[in-house]
């Protein structure tokens, strides 16, 4: 019966919706595959919302480490994702 459910909520899916699920889906890929380094920048500074001072902090790095990580881990992943 939790199958049914399952197929009957899926069926109210609209086509917006189904994107933004196989976007997010392929973000989460996306991020998988960066390098742990890059990874952990990204999420730090556009999920968590750090400063770059801030994350300069917590990773015990130089200010222009983290800001040139993080250009190449956003050119990195936008590359993955072609966009």
């Amino acid at each position: 019966m939790t199958s049914l459910a399952l197929s009957d909520d899926a069926s109210r899916l609209t086509p917006s919706h189904t994107d933004a699920i196989e976007a997010r889906l392929d973000l989460q890929a996306a991020l998988a595959r960066l390098p742990g380094d890059f990874r952990a920048i990204l999420i730090l500074r556009e999920l968590d919302g750090l400063s770059y001072d801030e994350i300069a902090s917590v990773l015990a790095l130089p200010r222009g480490t983290v800001e040139s990580r993080l250009h190449r881990a956003r050119a990195a992943l936008r590359k993955m994702l072609s966009i």
